[in-house]
């Protein structure tokens, strides 16, 4: 009679078990035609949309949402201070490499940095510049004004040159006594005049 009641205790025990898991199976494809019916419901909806909105990430756990937020800021803050960093450090090198340049250009920066030993300052090239191109400007325009007077000069020779070739295209339609005619010397001296 024990066998038998083990028997039969097994067997509700087994159909306890049996039962449990159909309800357990039954309970989660309730659950997962509810879900699914959820979504169909909301996949049709006007206003219902595929991605998350504001209102689904402020009913969830509101840590986990803040916390994305501020890995995010911070990235970009870190992103964001990194390019400025990489922009500030290039403008750094164009502005060391032109004062390079323009050390190597002005010849009175080149005989102090050899002549001291020393680095010249930012301060001292910039007013070393500033001093050459000022020497260069006066040189420009002390040459423009030789240029002009030598110009004046050509201009006055070619108008001798001119009046010089007319008398003796004159004296040569014309010959006269010996006398009348002009010698070189007085040519010359006439043209030496003006």
């Amino acid at each position: 009679m024990m066998a038998e009641n083990r028997g039969s205790a097994q067997t509700e025990f087994g159909n306890n078990t049996r039962s449990k898991d159909d309800y357990s199976m039954t309970m989660d494809h309730d659950a997962d035609q509810n879900t699914q019916e959820s979504r169909d419901d909301s996949t049709h909806t006007p206003n219902s949309s595929a991605h998350n909105t504001d209102e689904d990430d402020d009913s969830g756990d509101g840590r986990s949402s803040s916390a994305l937020a501020s890995s995010s800021t911070l990235s970009y803050k870190e992103r964001r201070r990194e390019a400025h960093t990489q922009a500030e450090q290039k403008r750094r090198d164009a502005i060391k490499k032109g004062y390079d340049s323009l050390q190597e250009l002005v010849p009175t920066c080149q005989q102090n940095d050899s002549a001291s030993g020393y680095k010249l300052s930012k301060a001292l090239i910039l007013q070393k510049s500033i001093d050459y191109i000022g020497y260069l400007n006066l040189q420009k325009k002390k040459q423009e004004e030789e240029s002009a007077a030598l110009q004046k000069e050509v201009a006055a020779l070619r108008i001798i040159q001119h009046s010089y070739e007319h008398m003796l295209q004159h004296q040569q339609a014309n010959p006269g006594p010996e006398e009348a005619r002009l010698t070189d010397e007085a040519k010359f001296q006439v043209v030496s005049m003006n």
